[in-house]
């Protein structure tokens, strides 16, 4: 009896020590009053962003220079002809040319700016006319007339004819045939060198180049380089 009531003894005094040890460890794992508040405001607490990684940048391009190698190779020598720039300087004045001038066989007498037509100037074109008179004894047959012209500013114009498909001359040359012109007799009061529309022509002069006879007989007037190194492509000098 006295084992027994020792056995039981020892039995609840086992059982009180397990107890005893769960409720410690059972008080160690229960939250503190301060943690379940924070945990109970947890549920508010945004989580932090995350940051998406820089972009890589392209670089700027690199350009290579355009380089040029020039190789040396042997070429045959070759011979040029120096050609004579144009214009060249002009020898005469105005007045002095005009006084030569005068004193031809063939001289323009006067120009003028003929207007045929107001608006139809396909139809019509504007001309340069200019009147010459012959000064010899030949009856001419054909005669030639250069024209130069400048605009208002007094700057050269570009000539082209009504039928003229190139980009244009600052001298231009018309031939007129079968002018059966007596000596002392004039003609061109009623002709001229039909110009393209849309040229802004203020004033212009004109030459005599050349003419030639029933017979044959050509003259080419001396004066003519000497008219082209004033008034061609240049500024106007009157």
């Amino acid at each position: 009896m006295t084992i027994i009531n020792t056995y039981r003894t020892t039995l609840w005094t086992h059982i009180g020590l397990l107890v005893s040890l769960l409720s410690i460890l059972l008080a160690g794992c229960s939250p503190t009053p301060n943690e379940s508040s924070t945990q109970a405001q947890g549920a508010a607490v945004v989580p932090l962003p995350t940051y998406t990684a820089y972009p890589t940048y392209t670089p700027y391009p690199t350009f290579t220079p355009q380089v040029s190698i020039a190789i040396a190779s042997k070429a045959p020598e070759v011979t040029t002809t120096p050609t004579t720039a144009w214009p060249l300087t002009p020898t005469l004045t105005p007045e002095q040319l005009d006084e030569k001038l005068a004193a031809q066989p063939l001289v323009v007498v006067s120009t003028k700016y003929i207007v045929q037509d107001s608006e139809y100037k396909s139809l019509y074109p504007d001309m340069l006319s200019a009147t010459v008179q012959n000064n010899s004894d030949d009856n001419i047959r054909d005669l030639v007339v250069a024209f130069a012209a400048w605009d208002s500013n007094g700057l050269p114009v570009l000539l082209r004819g009504s039928l003229d498909f190139s980009g244009g001359s600052y001298v231009k040359k018309a031939k007129a045939e079968g002018v059966n012109l007596i000596p002392g007799a004039t003609w061109g009061q009623h002709s001229g060198f039909a110009l393209d529309s849309g040229l802004n022509i203020d004033t212009f002069v004109a030459i005599a180049v050349s003419y030639t006879t029933f017979d044959g007989k050509e003259w080419t007037n001396e004066y003519y380089e000497d008219w082209r190194r004033l008034y061609e492509g240049k500024v106007s000098p009157r």
